[in-house]
């Protein structure tokens, strides 16, 4: 199966990304900071199920290794069900998200880069869905990557705290 080794090397990325994010977790509230707000649990929460997520559907067509159907259907059918998830996901996140980002508790730049990152990923993902051809396997992994950077993102935004930029004073 083409990218095969891609897929295998994202859902690494995506178990591994899950795994911090539970370290992150338990270390953060011991270390002597603020305690997490609730969006923050929300996006460190969010960290580990897309990893979880990314991982399986990176799996996903591997699974399909050796079967009788074409690759694009396989691709079509990962992307379908992919897609499916993703706006289920997304749906949940931004009913639980609008309050935080309402009162300003949720960074407006931050919630427009993964709009961004979202709507890539599903795009690449719908293309599948609706015109698979031979660039569907790539168009896929990109796909997963995007949720990926999403997770990253969170993952930046909650364990990592950037603060605003130091003034030059």
């Amino acid at each position: 199966m083409e990218q095969e080794d891609l897929l295998l090397t994202l859902a690494q990325i995506a178990v591994t990304l899950t795994a911090l994010s539970g370290v992150a977790g338990i270390l953060r509230p011991r270390s002597g900071e603020a305690r997490m707000t609730p969006i923050e649990i929300l996006l460190l929460r969010n960290v580990a199920l897309i990893g979880l997520v990314v991982a399986a559907f990176a799996l996903l067509p591997l699974t399909f290794r050796g079967s009788a159907f074409s690759h694009l259907a396989i691709w079509r059918a990962c992307s379908a069900l992919a897609v499916a998830c993703w706006i289920a996901a997304y749906g949940i996140f931004l009913r639980q998200a609008l309050a935080p980002l309402r009162s300003g508790g949720f960074s407006v730049q931050v919630f427009s880069l993964g709009l961004a990152f979202n709507v890539i990923g599903i795009a690449l993902l719908a293309w599948n869905l609706v015109s698979p051809d031979s660039a569907s396997a790539q168009r896929y992994a990109l796909g997963l990557l995007c949720a990926l950077a999403l997770a990253g993102i969170n993952f930046i935004v909650t364990a990592l705290r950037p603060g605003p930029p130091a003034d030059g004073s």
